[in-house]
């Protein structure tokens, strides 16, 4: 079936085919090996037949699904399809010739025949859907391919008996007496091929690389809180978390997840109000037709949003807000709108309500704010000092040849914006005086994002389901699912190695020692986004009584890291979104020449300045 989606793919954009061509094997891969898992830890319970029918059943369902539609979405995610059925089938084939074979000296020869009448069939379908597309179309090609399988799927379900062992009565397919069975199921296909018996560990982590990258690549355009969530899940199923410890993960969280509600609700609340949108056009005003003296502006407004409302506020609400007021001036909105990127991450560790990361990196160990301002101040300046150097000397070409609008139509700011700016103040005031009496950031945020809303939506006399319809819920069960991967870690002993290393370092070199793990952090931040990352990097710091430079350089790496690319940090991700709903697409690979510019020196700055 494979050939023919790639001539469909081929038939709707020439220019395009062979990418979506790619993207069909890669899907397919990428599901693959997640089934293969399950066929190992669950087909001596669930039974050999079960699966390997399971198997041919998804051939008849792909074909029927592939003639509902010609769009390439479509097309290359039910050819997800194909690698669920490759991985069960790939798994479970061995094991019944086996299983039918034992003690017969023969395996090899079946396993042969089996594979040559694969091969043979291989030939024939390809050739078979060849006349039939000729003769009626793709869609008959497809349902004729179908019913083949579907015919070989009756004749599993009639003929074959079930292989699996029964340790109870000892019976066996074949054979005259019983061995002994000292390795589970898969780890008999992966000692049979040569490979080494892989723990349960390996297979853990394997579960959460393959969320991981579900969340930084986001396939078929799936919301990021969907493959963190099916890791979890896939954890917690296959048994390599027991329940109540995902439980456990989770409620660590909670601080976090009340501290992002009272945020999303005030930030969604300012977006309606029009806050953001009369800051933006204060600062087109001010900058009095000068590019350079904007760009300054918006970098003065997104460094105050991000200090005071957090990162993802400056990448929800600022970057909208950005566009509209530079297309209104008559400005390329491309250089304004990586202010709001850079800045997201540059001025997020000013206080510890600028970055949710903050609370994942600390969690119940938060510095007081004067100790945290002591760690954090010079850092953060250096950092947010040299970003906007270099950054500003990157663009300093398309600013130079731009020109733009003395004034731009000026919104008026109603009562509920003047409201909604006092009510951000008083939270910048009590998440201060919080801080400052070693509190937990989370429920005082909660409370007066819920408060704001509340007196500015009751003065107001609005209805609240706007600003809820408007707030990323989506960001919790994210959250909430990376807690549980990161608490499969701790349980499977990484955190645990991670923190002997870094003690290692600190016994040898404490100023080595940070500037290493500062480095590796945030190099890693963009392999791995810096959520995961810093959940990792507060399991650890909270383990031991590391020196305070060693936990700075933790957090700074967390922080001011993920600047290297575009899916370093969720404001980045946030920031992308914004974009695409104006039609604007950054890709990967402008955004890190970018960012390898401007992040190394604002990192080594600020790493320079905490390790002092």
């Amino acid at each position: 079936m494979l050939p023919l989606v790639g001539q469909k793919l081929a038939l709707q954009d020439k220019n395009t085919g062979t990418s979506l061509m790619s993207a069909c094997i890669v899907a397919a891969q990428l599901v693959m090996v997640p089934f293969a898992m399950l066929v190992g830890a669950k087909a001596d319970s669930w039974g050999h037949k079960r699966f390997f029918l399971a198997a041919l059943l998804i051939l008849p369902l792909r074909a029927a699904l592939y003639t509902l539609s010609d769009d390439p979405f479509w097309l290359v995610g039910v050819q997800l399809l194909d690698g669920v059925g490759a991985g069960i089938f790939g798994a479970i084939f061995p094991v019944i010739v086996a299983d039918l074979m034992r003690n017969t000296g023969r395996f090899n020869v079946a396993q042969g025949a089996v594979i040559t009448a694969q091969s043979i069939g291989a030939a024939l379908s390809t050739t078979l859907a060849g006349f039939v597309v000729v003769g009626a179309g793709y869609s008959a090609a497809f349902i004729t391919l179908g019913a083949v399988a579907a015919v070989g799927a009756v004749v599993c379900f009639l003929a074959l008996p079930e292989t699996r062992h029964d340790a109870d009565d000892g019976r066996r397919p074949r054979g005259r007496q019983r061995r002994p069975h000292p390795l589970s199921l898969l780890n008999e296909i992966i000692a049979f091929q040569g490979l080494n018996v892989l723990s349960d560990a390996i297979w853990a982590w394997s579960i959460i690389a393959a969320a991981t990258a579900g969340v930084i690549i986001r396939p078929f355009r799936l919301p990021e809180a969907i493959w963190a969530v099916l890791g979890a899940v896939a954890l917690v199923l296959l048994g390599f978390l027991p329940w109540r410890d995902a439980l456990v993960g989770i409620e660590k969280g909670v601080d976090v997840y009340l501290f992002l509600i009272g945020m999303m609700l005030i930030a969604e609340l300012a977006r309606l109000e029009g806050l953001f949108d009369y800051l933006a056009a204060l600062a087109v005003e001010y900058a009095a037709g000068s590019p350079q003296r904007l760009f300054l502006l918006i970098y003065i407004v997104g460094t105050v949003v991000t200090v005071l409302l957090s990162n993802d506020a400056t990448a929800i609400v600022l970057t909208p807000a950005v566009y509209a007021a530079t297309r209104a001036a008559g400005a390329k909105p491309l250089p304004y709108l990586f202010v709001c990127a850079f800045i997201a991450n540059a001025a997020s560790f000013v206080l510890p309500i600028s970055n949710p990361a903050n609370l994942v990196v600390f969690g119940a160990h938060m510095p007081q704010l004067t100790e945290w301002l002591r760690l954090f101040a010079l850092p953060s300046a250096a950092s947010i000092l040299l970003t906007y150097i270099v950054l500003r000397l990157t663009q300093h070409r398309a600013l130079k040849e731009e020109t733009i609008a003395r004034s731009v139509p000026h919104p008026k700011l109603g009562r509920g914006g003047k409201l909604t700016a006092l009510g951000i103040v008083a939270i910048g005031v009590v998440l201060v005086t919080a801080s400052a009496l070693d509190k937990q950031l989370g429920l005082p945020t909660f409370i007066c994002g819920v408060a704001t809303a509340a007196i500015v939506l009751l003065i107001g006399r609005q209805s609240p389901l706007p600003v809820l319809r408007g707030v990323s819920w989506s960001v919790l069960p994210l959250v909430g699912g990376l807690f549980v991967m990161v608490e499969t870690l701790v349980k499977t002993g990484v955190i645990g190695q991670l923190s002997a290393l870094l003690n290692e370092a600190v016994a040898q070199s404490i100023p080595k020692a940070a500037w290493s793990v500062g480095i590796a952090t945030g190099v890693a931040t963009n392999i791995a986004n810096n959520l995961p990352v810093g959940l990792v990097a507060g399991s650890v710091a909270a383990g031991d009584h590391l020196p305070a430079p060693v936990v700075s350089a933790i957090l700074i790496g967390v922080d001011l890291g993920p600047n290297l690319s575009v899916t370093g940090s969720l404001a980045t991700i946030l920031w992308l979104v914004a974009l695409r709903r104006e039609k604007i697409e950054v890709g990967a690979w402008p955004f890190l020449k970018l960012g390898m510019l401007v992040t190394p020196p604002a990192l080594i700055a600020a790493l320079a300045a905490a390790i002092r």
